[in-house]
């Protein structure tokens, strides 16, 4: 749904022209990476430090957040967890704080994942060294880079990769992913409402 969209916009100029196919074949080769029998594939590997953890995605910058949400989404539908997301510098505010009690919500293990452009400001790597050592007593982090030379190739690449990780995370969860009994439920008692 997101390529049409992306040409409508181009068509409109409300966009510049993008790299659609360079992007496709970047999900390709992204596909092959991350298929379950490739070798040392990293969402696999990621997914089982998450199983059986709660999971705080974060974005280093604002459109890693919005990708961070798409992860939430994913793994909240497709592998039946709760995650938490937020972005940086935002985090920064308030959460962070958060976190000083953390250890004493009755969570066994925080694994947290940092969502990288690659090409951040020194600040804002810096935001992320001093947010992950201060949170880091708690939460274990790991780092996912996008890949690609354009925006549009680095938004896929990282939202696809969450793809994979809620699917992993779906199978060591010992769920169905396509399973949405309770949305059902919930719209049918909705329905009876109005």
């Amino acid at each position: 749904m997101l390529i049409p969209i992306v040409v409508a916009c181009q068509k409109l100029k409300l966009i510049h022209e993008q790299d659609i196919s360079g992007a496709i074949d970047l999900l390709e080769a992204t596909c092959k990476e991350l298929t379950a029998g490739s070798p040392g594939n990293p969402a696999k590997a990621l997914a089982q430090k998450m199983a059986g953890n709660l999971p705080v995605i974060y974005g280093l910058g604002s459109w890693q957040g919005l990708i961070a949400n798409r992860w939430r989404s994913q793994i909240n539908e497709n592998a039946k967890q709760l995650t938490f997301t937020n972005s940086f510098p935002e985090l920064n505010h308030n959460e962070i704080l958060g976190w000083i009690e953390a250890s004493k919500l009755g969570v066994a293990k925080y694994v947290g994942v940092i969502l990288e452009d690659g090409a951040e400001s020194e600040k804002m790597k810096k935001r992320a060294e001093a947010s992950e050592r201060l949170i880091g007593k708690t939460c274990s982090f790991e780092h996912v880079q996008a890949k690609g030379d354009t925006l549009l190739k680095k938004m896929l690449y990282l939202a696809y990769f969450g793809d994979f990780v809620s699917i992993y995370l779906a199978r060591l969860n010992g769920v169905d992913p396509e399973n949405i009994d309770w949305l059902t439920q919930l719209k049918q008692e909705l329905e009876a409402v109005a």
